[in-house]
């Protein structure tokens, strides 16, 4: 091939380059409220192989060629919406806002609903009021109070016979006289439901100033059971089922967004059959029974109640499809409102009934929550909302069962109430004098266990003080570089009745070969166990490593060690919720092991010599 050729192969290839190069453009569509959109399409006008769909998060992403395009966004239960793009040499980001279509509007849509049903046309007049009746279209702060229950029950493992003969052999050693002891039969039905059932109880004070302004503050929290618990909807803040929105974010339920029954989008995608008129304090009730049309999209059933000529909710009864769910194999809402004025449809109480089944267990659970004592006219500082969305008193977890009684806005179970009674009696129990001084004076005892493996402790719970003296296995270091070593350590901790802490511990090493003195103390001081306010101290004179991560055949190696004398302070402190500060200080001076004595076992063992270097200091500053 002639050179003139290769020049029109190569300009021929980067001008196909050129002209089939592609760029990106992408985005996030977003309903009036800046609630992102699922879903949504995105095409070119007049070019429909150019096309693509958002995510769940509405995000969108499209490769086009240089150019200029008008992009067409779509949405159901939205206004269609065109953008101008101009496609240059680098990636563009463009975000579009859609707005719902208006009630007036949807009869002009078609879709399979008759004119004349008269549940759809009572939920039109609803959504056209939507933003005036909605609680969320005002600032706001509500007084509430949470209590959620999970109920345990575990599938018993079947006996074979022999273990019951066993069993019934053993009750009868138990007790030859062969009388039932019932106060027996209670203990082990007590013991079962105190781990069969947990229980939380919140109060808490929410405030709301408008769109991403929100702080729950928990004025006590008490949880009976275990952390690891299928409880949902312990603050109102993480999770909110506000049926006034077009879409409900729901992450940690639901695997996609919740398309509302309540807005002009959710009346596309349900149906709406009246089911029965009533009358009750007066007013007319209108029962209607709710009907997804797409339940991959649209997940919600179940029955909305309307007060006719007002168009207020009065209650909601919804349950959600299993198929989307991403833990629970059930989810049912139920809500009820208030109507001061009859201009607002005011949350008052809410209530979750959800389980969730194992191979060997299965779980139910209710949430009840109520809200009260709302206030329309809030006076918030200054810089009140910020990213801190909860909070937590300090006194939050000290609150007693007269405080309960007075704040508990829900009744409690028979079976509750008992669970409470005993989870409160064993704590007591395990918490009496008596028990507790048992408890220690096990611990307190000197073992050979400990005086050999272990280490020798004492516990004076009264003064609230602890100590350890080493173990011998501690204490003698027959191995070590640089001969044989004795280490006596002692540790040492205390704590006060508002909650501060001291803990140390002091080692000396005494070396035979060498004749050297080592050691190392440290001294941690908690001056705010609130915000973990805590100030350390260190100060060692031993051997440390050169290569702390390498093999081991390197790493016992005699020029790996050196010697250290390294003095270190330290502060620890939460500077706001979640955000801490982490400041350390050091200085050390470090040395060769030149002309220390080492045991001769390189018959044994090969090894080489220390690495020779000239003392040096060194000053080190870490933030974290």
């Amino acid at each position: 091939m002639s050179f003139a050729k290769l020049i029109l192969l190569f300009c021929f290839l980067a001008a196909s380059h050129l002209v089939g190069a592609q760029y990106l453009v992408q985005g996030t569509i977003f309903d009036e409220n800046g609630i992102p959109i699922p879903s949504a399409k995105v095409f070119v006008k007049n070019s429909s192989d150019l096309r693509t769909i958002a995510d769940l998060n509405g995000h969108y992403e499209m490769m086009l060629y240089q150019g200029e395009y008008f992009l067409v966004i779509k949405a159901s239960g939205y206004n269609t919406k065109e953008g101008y793009v101009a496609v240059t040499e680098h990636e563009i980001t463009l975000d579009f806002t859609l707005s719902p279509i208006k009630v007036q509007d949807i009869e002009d849509i078609s879709v399979s609903a008759k004119k004349s049903n008269p549940g759809r046309e009572i939920m039109l007049k609803v959504v056209e009021k939507r933003d005036q009746i909605s609680l969320w279209s005002y600032p706001h702060t509500v007084n509430g109070y949470i209590k959620a229950t999970e109920k345990i029950k575990r599938k018993e493992e079947k006996e074979d016979s022999k273990k019951k003969k066993r069993k019934k052999k053993k009750e009868e050693v138990a007790d030859p006289t062969g009388i039932d002891d019932p106060f027996a039969i209670r203990r082990e039905e007590n013991k079962k439901l105190a781990n069969d059932m947990n229980l939380l109880e919140v109060d808490f004070t929410r405030h709301f100033g408008g769109r991403n302004k929100v702080k729950e503050i928990r004025n006590a929290y008490e949880l009976r059971g275990s952390k690891e618990n299928n409880l949902y909807y312990t603050t109102t803040v993480k999770s909110n089922f506000n049926f006034f929105q077009n879409l409900i974010h729901l992450d940690d339920l639901h695997q996609t967004p919740v398309s509302s029954p309540i807005s002009a989008p959710g009346i596309l995608s349900y149906k709406y059959r009246l089911e029965e008129q009533y009358e009750e304090n007066g007013q007319h009730i209108s029962k209607i029974k709710i009907i997804p049309r797409n339940i991959a999209t649209t997940t919600l059933g179940g029955y909305i109640y309307v007060i006719d000529s007002l168009w207020l909710v009065q209650k909601l009864e919804l349950t959600m499809e299993k198929g989307n769910l991403l833990i629970y194999d059930y989810f049912k809402i139920f809500q009820t409102y208030d109507h001061p004025g009859d201009t607002m449809c005011v949350l008052t109480e809410q209530r979750l009934e959800y389980g969730v089944k194992y191979s060997k267990e299965s779980s139910t659970c209710t949430t009840f929550a109520t809200f009260k004592d709302y206030d329309f006219q809030p006076n918030f500082p200054e810089k009140f909302f910020n990213n801190e969305l909860s909070i937590t008193e300090k006194e939050a977890y000290e609150k007693d069962s007269t405080y309960w009684q007075q704040k508990r806005a829900a009744e409690l179970s028979t079976e509750e109430i008992k669970y409470i009674q005993i989870k409160d009696s064993i704590y007591e129990s395990e918490h009496r004098k008596e028990y507790l001084d048992s408890i220690d004076k096990v611990f307190n005892k000197v073992t050979a266990l400990k005086v050999l493996w272990w280490g020798v402790d004492h516990r004076n719970r009264a003064k609230k003080t602890q100590w350890t003296i080493n173990s011998l296995a501690v204490l003698l270091r027959p191995i070590y570089i640089a001969g044989p070593r004795l280490a006596p350590g002692f540790f040492y901790f205390k704590k006060w009745e508002n909650g501060k802490t001291l803990d140390t511990y002091t080692e000396a090493s005494i070396g035979f070969l060498n004749s050297d003195l080592k050691g190392v103390t440290w001294w941690r001081y908690r001056y705010d166990p609130f915000h973990f306010g805590t100030v350390n101290f260190s100060f060692t004179h031993s051997f440390d490593v050169i290569r702390s991560y390498d093999a081991i055949t390197q790493i016992y190696k005699r020029n790996n060690f050196i010697e250290t004398t390294d003095l270190t302070i330290g502060h620890h402190y939460e500077l706001i919720n979640g955000l801490y500060l982490q400041v350390d200080f050091s200085m050390a001076e470090r040395r060769s092991l030149d002309g220390y004595k080492f045991l001769n076992t390189d018959a044994i063992l090969p090894n080489n010599d220390p690495t020779e270097f000239k003392t040096y200091q060194a000053f080190i500053g870490e933030a974290t």
